[in-house]
């Protein structure tokens, strides 16, 4: 009996450590899953995601601040806040500057729980007031971001149409208001022109899936020349960006995937156009 036992309980363990590598390995493919059900109990849900906050520390900072962002949804109190807030500030310290995960990090407080703005407030995260101000402003009037480029704010009553590459100029007022609508923007940083950049980010344009929140069904992302930035290129949803010092189509089109169609107006993936 008593070998039975030690059977039983050795099999149990491997289903249990099996069962947190299934889940570290999808949340380390797709971060933005929510893969532990809300009526999990707490006592269950907020170790899970400690565990893998901690865990991803060492191997990717957004995939950590993920883990600890949920924990923090399932705090049972000030001392599961303080511990989610540590692995969320541990988290940025690693990230890449130009990863902006602390503006990722804004985003889940913004429309997360209290225990999330808690955790978020306490890891010291300086969030812009633009990721909450979507009001319009007359058109062509300058309008102060307080991000460098802007990635959200006040913008103008109409976003910009069609989506593609332009090869001019546009004020941030119009796109804003496209980021407004869940569509992604990509700035390209080429005074002096660079037809060979703009030529493979059309070509992956081409590769991305059609889009049903586009009357004629091309993806919704908007290519666009600007030089008030820092990097080669930027990568824009609403309260996001990644900066990016030469083209990288795999990482373009994973962030493509990963915001589009998560505008501040969206609903379920229904956005305005």
């Amino acid at each position: 009996m008593k070998t039975v036992s030690i059977l039983i309980i050795g099999f149990g363990s491997l289903v249990i450590l099996a069962g947190l590598l299934l889940i570290g390995i999808v949340a380390f493919v797709q971060p933005e899953t929510n893969l532990i059900p809300s009526r999990l109990p707490n006592r269950l849900a907020y170790p899970t995601h400690a565990a893998l906050g901690t865990v991803f520390r060492y191997i990717s900072p957004e995939h950590s601040a993920a883990q600890w962002l949920k924990a923090a949804s399932h705090a049972r109190g000030p001392e599961d806040i303080s511990r989610a807030a540590a692995g969320i500030r541990a988290a940025l310290q690693r990230a890449a500057p130009t990863d902006h995960l602390n503006l990722d990090v804004c985003m889940a407080a913004l429309h997360g729980s209290l225990s999330v703005q808690a955790a978020v407030r306490e890891a010291g995260v300086s969030c812009p007031s633009d990721l909450s101000d979507r009001h319009h402003v007359a058109e062509g009037m300058p309008v102060p971001y307080q991000t460098r480029p802007p990635i959200a704010g006040p913008h103008y009553d109409t976003p910009y149409s069609p989506y593609g590459v332009v090869d001019h100029t546009i004020l941030p007022g119009f796109w804003v208001h496209n980021l407004e609508h869940g569509a992604i923007v990509v700035l390209y940083n080429c005074p002096a022109g660079c037809p060979d950049l703009v030529a493979q980010i059309r070509a992956l344009i081409a590769t991305l899936p059609p889009n049903r929140n586009n009357p004629g069904g091309a993806p919704r992302l908007l290519a666009i020349p600007y030089s008030a930035m820092d990097h080669r290129l930027s990568l824009i949803a609403w309260g996001h960006l990644r900066e990016l010092d030469s083209f990288d189509g795999r990482r373009i089109a994973t962030f493509y995937t990963a915001f589009v169609d998560q505008g501040p107006e969206c609903r379920g993936l229904i956005c305005p156009p």
